[in-house]
């Protein structure tokens, strides 16, 4: 990268004097020609640009100081003095395209020094065609694509090239003398267009060290690498200690060219011993290729993006750019990024902000009673990745043809690669494909030149009689139309229909021409109103009562609004409207035999009234106390009369009797037959009415338990309602308080604490003496002083309240807190069902196991114990806990159960003439030992922890009878079990209805193969039938044991086994047909949902393909068998399935 700088540049070059050109530019300094005197090239005046070449006289350095940039455009540092460009690891030093080369000539000696430099392209030390005499220090650095390999032509002190990367470049050719060393240590060659090293003299004793190299190529892992030049015959190298990139010795001897190549080589080199993997000290290569952020490859963008990269330099579309580079304008672009090593990152991306445009044309815009064909065309600059149509599919392409039948906004949603969307809605509005609907013909009468009635408006309405048209006209905005019509005879038949300007027609209406005499009714006249019953008769036709069949001679007898038409049988109608009112006036204000404590205002709906024979007028208010009668009635002669009461004079204030807090009543006076309420700060706790009990004015009135000092309130309201003046009562309390709760009192303790009543007094008592006494608190806490006293002794406690009520005592007996001695138990064995021993006199002794108790019982006068238990295995540990009566708990003792029981008489399994073993089952970890008539033992093992046990016997002859006894760990022995030896058993027996198989007289389990068929025999040897689970999978077994494979019927369903026999699950390809089997293997038929897509398996369950009736509706099912929706192509036409599969067009 290139940095822009001040005119102003201040230059950090430190010389007496230069004869060499330097001029400051804006983009650093720029240098040629010869430098005499020792001269600085700084950071600050970085970079440096070599216009020319560049010569470093004799006995004069050049020093570059870390940071620095030399931009050398393939122009020579030439040097003949020195040339020190030594960066360190933050500030490297940086050649790009310089070929620093060594001066010609024995003039001076040179010494070119770089260390953590990068040097792109150009040379290092290339040969010069002439005697150069100096030397070489390279050290950190990486150098690049070099051009030319470096020559050391007798370096005239020792040359150290250590820990540097060469990529790509030539390599080093070396010839020595006087005893100089070339140390090339530590370096990685990785990918060198030539070889890595070459020496063609090293003469005396000079040598030319290779070590602790990394050799890598990935283009030619075999590559000549180390090359002794043929015909040079002083040429030799030390090359032990290098990383080959392999361990093959014969890769490693062809990657080195010497005698064993070319006998014109002067010698061998030896490199082993070898590395098998790179010296810790030795740089790797870096394989990873740069990180590019802020754009994807083939991705495409529209916004501006941010290009940023961690490593490497870049060009975006061959421009040099730096990472942040901001991409705004639109295009296609390929972004290169290189790093250090060569490895290159290569991104195509697109930039597009412009959506796309989207055009459209319609085959008509004329009203059509048919399809609307629409062509939309959609354009971008970089592309259309997916378009939607209005019918919510995706499809490709520039153009899109659909066709419509319905109006509509239809919309396309167009989006480009880059996510730019646009959207158009396009309105058909011009397809009509509905019929005019006709909606009234009227009837037309002999003697009518018109035809009239009802259609959509703006239609045409033509009139025909055997299809030759006898009027016609448009109707109006509302739809209403009149044709003029020659005047037609009776029962002529007239044809009407309609038709819109797309060209559909209605449907036909045929109007008869008709009589227009209409029948005579008796009985009632149009808009009359009667109040009784009404008997009706007509002369022709037939009749409907509000639209019900209505027959001449009929008596209407029910109130109501009545719509009477008859009709005779050529439409002509008489139609009479009338009522039906046998209901009486309402009133408002007053009900029958009414009872009022106030003034009432009366209303009635209809009609005149009287009040006590006088003439009354609705909404009046009558205010005189007394019993009325009112009389109204309506236009029609309904009737309505009622009578009512006002009393407007209170009862007399009640009497109440004294009330207590123990009472559940409140008695007292008041007057016959009124209403007794007992309130409470305003709220009723009680009602009752005086005069219960045929005592006319006593009352009862029954409310809840009262507080003492609680106020009573009695009122007493009449029938009328009328409210007594307020009686009060105040109850007085009578009722003891709740005896005191008392906290647990022991010997320890110098007070008595509980609750009791609030504000009452306490009194602790001992033997009728007070010993203590104390008032409660507002929320009825007491703690009252008393002296210690004896376990056992019985304290008193009374609370008395402020009405002197006193109550109830609670007795508290003092406890004991001191804890008893842990009990003496003696041995518990095996067999034992009780525990016995010896504890605290009256105290509970409690045995447990595992922390539950098994048993409980109470000490006698003496201390001795017996509690019952349930018989324990040996070594059980029992615990006994000893509670006295107090409840305290002694110490625990622990016994442990001894074992005194023999083992059971093992179970033997049946010996042959063939067995080494007697096997059975006895008690885990018992000895079983197998004894001879003559006593001696023939052979013991133990029982393994499954209770199982095998003794390795000698084989014994059929007859044998020998003994099996078992001793458990604490020597009890078992009862002795005989086993005679049988001749061994061979193949399939059967045994108690079970098949089994026997091999040299051991029944086999698992799986057997015998006579080209499997059986299975379980852990028992029988042989399993039907269903079997083994190892995760199904398999199923026939009558006759055999495992089956293929179709399978059972239980009325299919299954497929396999050729294992193992039952599959899933889709099935059998006989070149799918068929599908669900979780539990059976085969599916009908509709199947499988990975989101349906499919269709007939009666034998075969996948269907192509279409599908089923239901009465069509499907249509693709190669794969999935039921396919929305549109499809089949065989060149065009079909629309709906969502659920059906064909809809």
């Amino acid at each position: 990268m290139k940095r822009y700088i001040s005119l102003l540049l201040t230059l950090v070059l430190v010389f007496s004097g230069f004869n060499f050109n330097v001029s400051a530019e804006e983009t650093g300094t720029n240098v040629s020609g010869i430098i005499k005197e020792n001269t600085t090239w700084t950071k600050e005046g970085s970079p440096y640009n070599l216009t020319g070449d560049i010569q470093i006289a004799n006995d004069v350095t050049l020093t570059i100081e870390p940071g620095v940039v030399v931009e050398g455009t393939n122009y020579r540092i030439r040097v003949y003095g020195n040339l020190k460009a030594v960066g360190n690891t933050n500030l490297e030093i940086h050649f790009d395209h310089v070929n620093i080369d060594p001066g010609e000539s024995n003039l001076g000696r040179h010494l070119i020094h770089v260390e953590h430099a990068n040097l792109n392209g150009g040379s290092l030390y290339q040969p010069t065609g002439n005697a150069v005499y100096g030397s070489l220090i390279l050290r950190d650095s990486r150098l690049v694509n070099l051009e030319s390999y470096s020559y050391l032509w007798y370096p005239t002190s020792d040359v150290y090239i250590e820990r540097n990367v060469f990529i790509n470049s030539k390599g080093i050719s070396v010839g020595t003398s006087n005893n100089v060393k070339v140390y090339i240590t530590n370096n990685l060659f990785f990918n060198n267009s030539n070889y890595a090293v070459e020496n063609w003299a090293s003469n005396d004793t000079s040598e030319t060290i290779v070590s602790k190299n990394s050799f890598i190529d990935d283009h030619d892992p075999i590559k000549q690498t180390l090359v002794l030049r043929r015909g040079s015959n002083m040429a030799k190298m030390t090359a032990v200690n290098n990383f080959w990139g392999t361990t093959d010795e014969s890769f490693i001897e062809q990657m080195i060219f010497d005698k064993n190549d070319d006998l014109a080589s002067a010698s061998y080199i030896n490199y082993q011993p070898y590395l098998q993997q790179p010296d810790p000290e030795t740089p790797t290569v870096d394989k990873e290729a740069p990180v590019v952020t802020g754009v994807e490859n083939s991705h495409f963008y529209n916004t501006a993006k941010i290009i940023t990269f961690n490593e490497g330099t870049a060009t975006l579309n061959g421009v040099e750019i730096e990472s942040g580079y901001v991409v705004e304008n639109e295009g296609a672009y390929d972004l290169t990024v290189t790093d250090f090593s060569l490895n290159e990152t290569v991104v195509h991306f697109t930039i597009d902000k412009t959506a796309p445009e989207i055009t459209y044309s319609l085959g008509t815009t004329e009203p059509i009673n048919d399809f609307v064909k629409l062509r939309a065309d959609f354009k971008d600059n970089f592309g259309i990745e997916r378009v939607k149509t209005p019918e919510n599919k995706y499809i490709g392409g520039i153009h899109a043809y659909e066709s419509y039948f319905d109006n509509g906004a239809y919309t396309f949603v167009v989006e480009d690669f880059a996510g730019n969307v646009s959207a158009k809605t396009i309105e058909i509005s011009n397809v009509d494909m509905v019929k005019p609907i006709l909606e009234r013909v009227d009837p037309v009468g002999d003697n009518q030149s018109v035809i009239t009635g009802k259609t959509e408006p703006h239609t045409k309405v033509i009139a025909q009689i055997l299809y030759n048209e006898i009027g016609s006209t448009y109707a109006d905005e509302n739809g209403e139309f009149s044709i003029s019509i020659p005047v037609q005879r009776v029962g002529k038949m007239i044809n009407v229909h309609s038709e819109d300007v797309a060209g559909n027609q209605s449907e036909w209406t045929v109007v008869t021409v008709v009589d227009n005499t209409a029948p005579t009714v008796y009985g009632v006249e149009n808009n009359a109103v009667y109040n009784h019953d009404r008997f009706i008769t007509f002369n022709d036709g037939l009749a409907t009562l509000n639209g019900s069949e209505f027959s001449s001679g009929t008596t209407v007898k029910a109130e109501g609004d009545y719509l009477l038409k008859v009709a005779d049988t050529v439409g002509n109608e008489t139609i009479i409207r009338f009522k039906i009112d046998k209901t009486k006036p309402v009133v408002n204000g007053v009900n029958d035999n009414g009872l009022y404590n106030k003034d009432v205002e009366i209303t009635f709906n209809e009609g005149t009234a009287t009040l006590n024979g006088n003439s009354f007028i609705s909404g009046t208010v009558v205010d005189l106390e007394g019993t009325h009668t009112l009389g109204v009635v309506d236009s029609v002669g309904n009737f309505t009369t009622l009578t009512f009461t006002i009393d407007k004079t209170a009862p007399t204030t009640p009497t109440a009797n004294r009330v207590t807090d123990a009472m559940l009543e409140v008695t007292g006076l008041a007057e016959t037959g009124s209403k007794v309420e007992a309130k409470v700060n305003g709220m009723v706790i009680g009602t009752g009415y005086a005069g219960y009990a045929g005592w006319d004015d006593q009352f009862r009135v029954y409310i809840p338990l009262q507080v003492p000092g609680t106020e009573i309130v009695i009122t007493a309201t009449d029938l009328a309602g009328n409210i007594s003046n307020e009686k009060s009562v105040v109850v007085e309390d009578a009722t003891a308080p709740i005896k005191p709760k008392v906290n647990v009192v022991t010997d320890a303790d110098v007070a008595v604490q509980g609750q009791a009543e609030a504000w009452s007094t306490v009194e602790v008592k001992v033997n009728d003496s007070v010993i203590g006494t104390g008032t409660t608190s507002g929320d009825g806490e007491f703690l009252i002083g008393i002296e210690l006293q004896l376990a056992g002794t019985e304290l008193v406690i009374t609370a008395t309240d402020k009405a002197g009520n006193v109550s109830e005592a609670t007795v508290v007996v003092v406890k004991d807190v001191t804890a008893p001695e842990k009990p003496t138990v003696h041995d518990v064995t095996d067999k034992d069902s009780v525990v016995t021993g010896s504890a605290e006199a009256g105290s509970k002794v409690d045995v447990k196991v595992e922390g539950k108790v098994i048993g409980t019982a109470e000490t006698e006068k003496d201390g001795q114990f017996v509690v019952q238990i349930p018989v324990q295995t040996d070594g059980t540990e029992i615990v006994l806990i000893v509670t006295d009566k107090a409840g305290h708990v002694s110490e625990a003792v622990v016994v442990v159960v001894k074992d005194v029981t023999e083992p059971l008489k093992p179970v033997v399994n049946e010996v042959t003439d063939k067995s080494v073993t007697v096997t059975g089952k006895a008690e885990v970890g018992a000895l079983v030992e197998v004894i001879g008539k003559d006593g001696r033992v023939v052979g013991s093992g133990n029982v393994g922890l499954e209770g199982k046990f095998s003794v390795t016997i000698p084989v014994q002859s059929a007859g044998t009878e020998l003994s099996v006894v078992v001793s458990d760990q604490a020597g009890n022995k078992s009862e002795i079990v005989k086993i005679s030896f049988v001749k061994s058993k061979q193949g399939w027996i059967s045994e108690n209805g079970k098949r089994y198989y026997y091999e040299s007289g051991v029944k086999k389990t698992g799986w057997l193969s015998d006579g080209g068929k499997r059986y299975y025999l379980d852990d028992s040897g029988a042989m399993k039938t039907g269903w079997l689970s083994f190892g995760g999978k199904w398999y199923y077994l026939d009558g006759s044991g055999a495992m089956k494979t293929g179709w399978l019927s059972s239980g009325g369903k299919w299954y497929y086994l396999d050729s294992s026999g193992a039952m599959k699950t899933g889709w099935l390809l059998s006989g070149g047909k799918w068929y599908y089997l669900d979780g539990s293997g059976v085969m599916k038929t009908g509709w199947l949902s499988s990975g989101g897509k349906w499919y269709y398996l007939d009666g034998s369950g075969v996948m269907k393909t192509g279409w599908l009736l089923s239901g009465g509706k069509w499907y249509y099912l693709d190669g794969s068998g999935a039921m396919k929706t929305g549109w499809v192509y089949i065989n060149g036409k065009r079909y629309y399935f709906n969502g659920s599969g059906v064909w809809v067009k």
